[in-house]
């Protein structure tokens, strides 16, 4: 890690003036209060699944890490893939998938999204160049596993 890059990490805390602890709190809580609406709907830390600050902490320093803009934490390996996956197509569109993917990711990329009105189709991992012959018009997704998980 560069120098650049370690400091670039720590100055990624949001700070709050009230904590003076190096790191960011842990936050236990099935419930979030907020002053106002716009509070809750705003960019502050909300309800647990959508993220607290530790959340946001660590969004903002694989950011740093990756050189990306916006990084999105998940609870599992399924919703990572269909939250990005699902973030790129509509009705109409076709997925093509490795038929090495993750059980779960292949079972929402058939059944789940055919309920959005969305096809999706598997290739063979080993196709290579032949891809092109799975390709369709409206193909907007080719999601790939690399080892694939069926390897």
């Amino acid at each position: 890690m560069t120098e650049d890059t370690a400091t670039r990490l720590i100055h990624t805390r949001g700070r709050r003036m009230d904590q003076k602890t190096v790191n960011p709190p842990i936050e236990r809580a099935s419930t979030v209060l907020f002053d106002t609406s716009s509070d809750l709907y705003g960019a502050k830390p909300g309800y647990g699944r959508m993220g607290l600050s530790v959340h946001r902490e660590l969004e903002a320093a694989l950011c740093v890490l990756e050189n990306a803009s916006h990084a999105k934490l998940t609870s599992n390996g399924l919703q990572a893939c269909a939250l990005a996956i699902g973030s790129q197509v509509k009705a109409g569109d076709h997925v093509l998938f490795t038929d090495s993917a993750y059980g779960p990711t292949a079972r929402y990329l058939e059944r789940r999204l055919q309920n959005m009105g969305i096809s999706a189709t598997r290739f063979p991992p080993r196709c290579g160049a032949n891809i092109a012959e799975y390709i369709q018009p409206n193909t907007r997704v080719i999601y790939l596993e690399s080892p694939g998980s069926l390897t």
